[in-house]
């Protein structure tokens, strides 16, 4: 993941396929796929006005999400699944509960050095070959219940 500040900066980091995003967006607003350099110019154009982006190389992979409680740093409650297809705004249409205990560690080391309360929703990719996990996002609030 890159931090930069125009589009520009964009062009040099050279990453492609990867996801563009702006620092602040909701509901996969401002989040853009660049698949090679000529396209950055013509997708990020309607965000010229803005001063910075986070640049994420595209992982191949399983999407997983954790949605846990929190209280004071304590992990009180946990869910966890796998996308099986994902819908508007990358949110997964169907789903299957998982397991995952090297992510939920993750997710509790987070919730514990922030001395959390509340909720807390990461979504991770696992790299098909390498099999590490990366977080992708993070939200302050559990995830849809539908």
């Amino acid at each position: 993941m890159n931090v930069v500040k125009n589009i520009e900066v964009i062009q040099k980091v050279g990453i492609f396929p990867c996801w563009v995003k702006l620092a602040y967006g909701t509901s996969s607003t401002g989040v853009v796929r660049i698949v090679s350099k000529e396209e950055i110019i013509t997708k990020l154009s309607k965000f010229s006005d803005e001063n910075e982006f986070i640049v994420q190389e595209e992982i191949i992979g399983d999407q997983c999400t954790i949605q846990a409680i929190f209280q004071k740093g304590k992990l009180i409650a946990s869910h966890q699944y796998l996308a099986l297809s994902t819908g508007f705004g990358g949110v997964a249409s169907r789903r299957i509960s998982i397991n995952e205990p090297d992510l939920l560690k993750s997710v509790e080391k987070i919730g514990r050095k922030l001395n959390w309360s509340g909720p807390l929703m990461l979504d991770f990719i696992r790299d098909k070959n390498s099999g590490v996990a990366y977080i992708i996002e993070g939200n302050p609030r559990t995830g849809e219940t539908y």
